[in-house]
Parts: structure tokens; sequence; C-alpha cells
């Protein structure tokens, strides 16, 4: 944290308000496209359901977990992303607890409520946030979301809102 909080007082951010990760975090979602487009496409086979399902639920609240693994300051940049295309038994074998049964159990008391989605990494982190949002109304557990950003980064892949807003810009165009 003092390493970080360091950088953003020596490059001036307080005063200016000038990411110098943004470009980095910028690059971070582009080479993640290809995992972007399959979260999408898992997405969109679910939205076509009735119902949700504890598996489908399951698969979703991971990609968003090891969405992690996309953390700027777990890889050096340049790192291509394409290789956190998620696969299911990967992400469930490096589990140490799993609660997804509780989790299931709480969402299915839930009905048209209001949810709060903390957002934490740049990228595909927030990619995965948005898909756990549109799952929880598209279903009827929620009536909105509400998406909760950092005012101020404090470690490099911290999203801002206007990490938040290139992000929704990017997935438009795509």
């Amino acid at each position: 944290t003092y390493f970080y909080r360091r950088i953003f007082d020596i490059s001036g951010y307080f005063e200016n308000k000038i990411d110098v990760f943004q470009k980095d975090k910028k690059k971070s979602l582009q080479s993640s496209m290809g995992a972007v487009s399959q979260l999408a496409s898992y997405l969109e086979a679910i939205l076509k359901k009735e119902t949700l399902t504890i598996g489908d639920l399951t698969t979703v609240l991971y990609m968003s977990l090891w969405g992690n693994k996309a953390d700027l300051s777990l890889k050096p940049s340049g790192v291509d992303s394409s290789e956190l295309v998620f696969k299911f038994e990967d992400g469930k074998n490096n589990i140490l607890i799993d609660h997804i049964q509780q989790i299931w159990d709480y969402i299915n008391t839930l009905k048209g409520v209001n949810v709060d989605i903390v957002v934490d990494n740049a990228g595909i982190d927030v990619v995965s946030d948005l898909c756990i949002g549109t799952i929880l109304i598209h279903f009827g557990y929620a009536s909105s979301v509400t998406f909760h950003v950092k005012q101020d980064p404090l470690f490099v892949s911290d999203v801002t809102m206007e990490d938040f807003q290139y992000t929704l810009k990017e997935l438009k165009s795509d």
C-alpha cells in the first residue's frame, strides 16, 4: 500500500487526478477481450433460461473470483490476458472454502431488492461484476444494482469512475 501511495504522491495524482496506471488498465481490458467474449456468450446463454441454476451462478461467481488473476499488481504489464479464459475445474480446485450453497440459499430469499456491488479491479473484473448485476436483475432477485468504484486508486488496478466508464464504452463498441 505504501509503495503505491508513494507513486501516486510523486506523480501528482492527488493534485491533477491523472492516473499513471490508466494506460496499463486500458491495455489489460483490451488484452482480455477473448475472456470477455467468453463471459458474454455464457451470460447470453444464462439469460435465455427461465430460471437461474446453482450451476450457472457458481460458474459466474468463479469467473468473477478468478477475474482477480487479471489484477495488474499480480502480473507484469504486457502479459496476454487471453490465458484468463475460464476453466471451471481450475477455479473449483483452487478454492479453499466454498460457500456457493450458502450464497445460493441467500440469493433465493431475495426478491426485487437493491444490490450494491463494490468493484475492485479494472478490466475483466468490472465485466464480471456487470454480469453478476445483470443476472440479479434479469431473474428478479434485484430491482436495481449500484456499482461502487474507488474515488482514488490505492493500487495499480483499482477501478475508478473513469475506468468503469471506459469499460462500458468498450463493451458498447465491441
